[in-house]
């Protein structure tokens, strides 16, 4: 996990490098729904115009949360969708829906090994207070 977290925020510590190599990737994503979406509201974005009426993202500071996970979403689908080069999309690759499914998992997961790593913890204790003995 700390592979792909450290994947992920060297990719964000360098947010020109990751647009230059979005836009050579987006050559080679077929017209989508998604692709479209993401077009929509990105450009809703950039102009500053509110989000699209009737949806979450119009609800306040909740719909700017909401706004900003499916925008990253849509973004991991289509970058899925355009099967990006390890070489040549090297900061696009841990975006793909892929490894951020294994990442969000591995977060989930990461609570509950912690409490068990606590509890071997704490029955281990007693046997190595009794093993000094």
């Amino acid at each position: 996990m700390a592979r792909r977290t450290k994947a992920l925020a060297h990719a964000a510590g360098h947010p020109r490098e990751v647009a230059a190599q979005a836009r050579d990737l987006v050559g080679r994503v077929h017209h989508s729904a998604e692709l479209e979406s993401l077009a929509t509201r990105l450009s809703l974005l950039r102009s500053g115009r509110p989000p699209l009426a009737g949806t979450p993202e119009a609800q306040g500071r909740r719909g700017r949360f909401r706004q900003g996970v499916t925008l990253a979403r849509l973004a991991s689908t289509v970058i899925g969708q355009a099967q990006p080069d390890e070489d040549r999309h090297a900061l696009l690759v841990p975006f793909t829906p892929e490894r951020l499914g294994r990442t969000w998992a591995a977060i989930g997961w990461l609570p509950w090994a912690w409490i068990v790593a606590v509890l071997v913890l704490v029955g281990s204790v007693p046997t190595f207070m009794v093993s000094l003995f």
